[in-house]
């Protein structure tokens, strides 16, 4: 089984990978969503833990999350740096998957390309809803050629170059690729 905190990006993020993951090779969406701080920033709760999310750079959608875990030698501040796109009204949010080796905040180079984690978002005032892929439904996809991808020697899925037609059956709720059934609902506490 992977680690079940790949990384974490919320709204920016709260990446919970489970076992198994469906990545991108760049941000999903085709557009950059330029971020506000009145709706990107603050402190969010799921219930079980908070983050903190700020504003790296607002005109290339890039936003970092900070939290605490319990770590083996007392509290560790954790953060995650990703990407926030969109494509026609759907929002996604984007987290590169680096090696463990190197620090989850680490910036994209042009010699450190990373997968990406994604999950498609919804902001409603102070809510936002997280939908993470569903590997088996996207393993099958790919399996049938509705999607271009490959299925890695771990079951994970990679899919490859998606058009507009792709993103629209992604995002669509009749095709069910994403887990609509146990979405990740954060509510904001504090600005």
């Amino acid at each position: 089984m992977k680690i079940m905190f790949r990384s974490i990006l919320f709204l920016s993020f709260l990446w919970l990978s489970a076992c198994e993951s469906v990545f991108v090779e760049q941000p999903l969406g085709d557009e950059i969503v330029v971020l506000d701080e009145a709706v990107w920033q603050g402190q969010w709760s799921n219930g079980e833990m908070v983050i903190t999310t700020t504003i790296i750079d607002a005109e290339k959608g890039i936003l970092q999350a900070a939290w605490i875990e319990r770590g083996e030698h007392g509290a560790e501040l954790e953060m995650a740096t990703g990407y926030v796109r969109k494509s026609g009204a759907v929002i996604y949010l984007n987290l590169p998957d680096y090696d463990r080796d190197k620090a989850q905040s680490e910036p994209v180079t042009e010699t450190s390309k990373p997968e990406y984690h994604w999950a498609r978002l919804e902001i409603d005032g102070h809510r936002a809803t997280l939908w993470w892929p569903d590997q088996g439904r996207f393993r099958d996809a790919v399996k049938a050629e509705t999607l271009p991808g490959v299925i890695k020697e771990d079951q994970d899925v990679l899919l490859g170059a998606l058009s507009a037609e792709h993103l629209r059956l992604i995002s669509s709720p009749e095709a069910n690729l994403l887990n609509w059934t146990e979405p990740l609902v954060f509510v904001r506490i504090a600005d």
